[in-house]
């Protein structure tokens, strides 16, 4: 979505308009942001009873919860993102490539999407899961330094536990970083006119906010070593058979010569 946002607003390339991609495009772009903030949520507070009550991992850490937690992400992320598929969701301006309610013919609805809409974004998709990792991070942090103090831990678990740290700090930062300029931004450019200078912007914000979901997938993902050993098996798997098929069909059994009967 990114590369498309700086085709057209940037570079100026003529392209079709349609209404239903635009609509899909917006409702893709709320649907991943919502979701992936709030899923990095449940992964600090995952983190967080794993550190804080190691004796309640069993019972609250089980893949069945994460994945109805997830399920419930995903339910309630429809939810608060399903308006822009409304039939009145289409180009904001005719000359224009946002995507958005009219400008010119002003409803309840693009009311609504100008001036409460981004504020409400705002909030629930980057204010507020930002302050619940930071307090997940810090009450991780103060947990370390108390075990810490309490027993001598092994190297070992002492190390993955401060790298688990750092991962999951540094992921807090690319967020907030990458998501609070965007939505802070549509907070002021949808409230004023738009010009060549705002597109820009806009095109490069939009940059950085799919930068943060590529760094946290490689965060959480590649750094994973169940993950690694699973791509490379399934990569070798690939390749692999490609190359055993290669062979088969390249190299041809002999007929097998039997003597005749007399």
């Amino acid at each position: 979505m990114s590369i498309n946002d700086f085709i057209i607003q940037v570079l100026r390339v003529p392209t079709s308009k349609s209404v239903y991609l635009c609509r899909l495009r917006t409702f893709i772009l709320n649907f991943s942001t919502f979701t992936s903030a709030w899923i990095l949520v449940l992964i600090s507070m995952d983190r967080l009873i794993r550190v804080r009550f190691p004796h309640k991992q069993r019972q609250l850490c089980t893949p069945k919860l994460a994945a109805l937690f997830v399920s419930i992400t995903c339910i309630c992320s429809i939810i608060f993102t399903c308006h822009v598929l409304r039939s009145d969701f289409g180009f904001s301006d005719p000359v224009s490539p946002l995507c958005g309610p009219s400008r010119f013919e002003l409803t309840f609805y693009s009311k609504f999407y100008f001036n409460i809409w981004p504020i409400l974004q705002l909030f629930i998709t980057y204010f507020i899961p930002n302050c619940l990792m930071i307090v997940s991070v810090i009450c991780i942090r103060i947990s370390m330094n108390g075990q810490q103090i309490q027993f001598i831990r092994s190297r070992r678990r002492e190390k993955n536990e401060q790298q688990m740290f750092i991962l999951m700090a540094s992921s807090i930062i690319c967020f907030a970083i990458c998501t609070l300029s965007y939505s802070i931004h549509r907070i002021v450019y949808q409230r004023f006119g738009v010009n060549l200078t705002t597109l820009i912007e806009i095109a490069i914000l939009t940059v950085f906010l799919n930068i943060n979901y590529c760094y946290n997938f490689y965060i959480h993902c590649l750094t994973s070593k169940f993950f690694r050993e699973k791509f490379i098996e399934q990569f070798e798997r690939i390749f692999c058979g490609r190359k055993r098929q290669i062979i088969n069909t390249s190299v041809h059994p002999l007929p097998l010569m039997t003597n005749p009967r007399n």
